[in-house]
């Protein structure tokens, strides 16, 4: 009802606008005049701007959502690529994504493609469901699952991932029962969008994908469909600085490198580079704007963190000062680390424990383990599955602490010191 009442036009939008002002009226007040002040602020955008030229390139930028921060950056990358005589043409979901067509159109972006305008046929839906069995009937490991693959769409970590973040799970149980219904209720669906995106990327005919996120079922297979048919893609991502975007081009060789990673030329090239006085007074630069909060986008991840000397930090923690310090940082168990890299674990879960274990069984250091800070923000359910984990990796448990040195508990929810006392007899 919602995207039939969507293209009609004036009227849908209106009906739109008013439910959601009914369901949030301060949100939606707020994004109105957001919006409204967007538009004036880049009025001179607009005027700037020509018409494409009959035969120039084409840039899809793989939207698909209405979230306002994301649109204004997708909408100014594609206005900067317009004035460069780009055609951009907006990827999002469907017309009941309001927001995003009126930000684009604020920054002078007219051309927009709606998933919805391409349907699954009756034959696609058999072609998928007979896949979907034979992957079924199949081996159910963990890591065979995430090597399933579909029409040249590595759909493996796709399915994983949407399990693993329903649950906070980070080793779900294919061959469980309850775990295989959910993957045998995801898996058709996933299949259709690799379908969808093969006949979205051939009617669209882009010289270059822009895209946010990459992975995940949603952007995923046009990533990869885009790739396969030779175009190529930029994955933006923010880093830990307000004022500043990482550019990945993603390739059949980088697809699975994570867009704040290295290449190995890019690594030697860097290698060649002088050190000196200057870089070191640069990095040391990096660093005080990272932990003293100028940066929203990393302060948010160190709330009340605050600055400690050596020796409160040992004492605090109980480590021994006669040996040197080693901390492993995880990463939360259930995110894209899925989709990145060679796995030399069956999963990430147990990887986690792996390492406590190896660094229990290791006296000659003080060991803190240190959780993600976005643990802080999970259920209760995944802090005790956590706590659980621990437990299992040595023959005594690890002695658990809050961190108040480096953040404030709810950002480092929790520490492990691994003195000797907790390894193996």
């Amino acid at each position: 009802m919602r995207k039939a009442l969507a293209r009609v036009p004036v009227l849908g939008p209106a009906v739109i606008d008013l439910a959601r002002s009914l369901r949030d009226p301060t949100t939606e007040r707020i994004v109105q005049a957001d919006l409204e002040r967007t538009a004036r602020e880049v009025a001179w955008l607009r005027t700037a701007q020509r018409a494409p030229a009959a035969q120039a390139p084409r840039l899809l930028i793989l939207s698909l959502t209405d979230m306002v921060y994301q649109l204004k950056l997708e909408a100014m990358l594609g206005a900067a690529l317009k004035l460069r005589g780009w055609r951009p043409i907006m990827l999002t979901s469907s017309r009941t994504n309001t927001r995003a067509r009126r930000y684009f159109r604020a920054f002078g972006i007219t051309e927009l493609v709606y998933l919805d305008d391409f349907p699954p046929a009756a034959r696609d839906r058999a072609r998928c469901a007979e896949a979907a069995a034979a992957l079924l009937a199949g081996p159910l490991s963990f890591q065979a699952v995430k090597a399933w693959n579909f029409a040249g769409s590595w759909i493996g970590p796709q399915i994983l991932s949407t399990v693993s973040r329903a649950h906070y799970q980070g080793a779900p149980d294919p061959a469980d029962p309850a775990t295989r219904a959910e993957i045998a209720a995801l898996l058709p669906d996933v299949m259709l969008r690799v379908l969808l995106a093969e006949r979205l990327v051939a009617a669209v005919g882009a010289d270059l994908g822009l895209v946010i996120e990459a992975n995940y079922a949603l952007y995923g297979p046009l990533v990869d469909r885009l790739i396969g048919s030779g175009t190529g893609v930029i994955q933006v991502t923010q880093p830990w600085r307000d004022d500043a975007l990482t550019c990945f081009r993603l390739t059949a060789e980088t697809r699975r490198m994570h867009p704040s990673a290295i290449t190995p030329s890019s690594f030697e090239t860097i290698r060649r580079y002088p050190w000196g006085a200057a870089e070191e007074a640069a990095l040391d630069g990096i660093f005080a704007d990272r932990y003293s909060g100028k940066w929203f986008l990393q302060a948010r991840n160190q709330p009340g963190a605050r600055a400690a000397d050596a020796a409160a930090i040992r004492e605090r923690l109980a480590l021994d000062p006669q040996k040197k310090t080693a901390t492993v940082f995880s990463h939360v168990l259930w995110d894209a680390n899925l989709f990145y890299g060679e796995d030399l674990f069956q999963n990430y879960g147990e990887w986690f424990v792996e390492t406590v274990r190896a660094a229990a069984a290791n006296p000659q250091l003080n060991w803190l383990i240190k959780l993600h800070p976005a643990s802080a923000t999970i259920s209760a359910h995944c802090r005790r599955m956590s706590r659980c984990s621990i437990p299992t990796a040595t023959s005594r448990p690890c002695r658990c602490s809050a961190s108040p040195i480096t953040a404030s508990p709810c950002a480092a929810p929790a520490v492990w010191s691994c003195p000797a006392s907790a390894s193996r007899p």
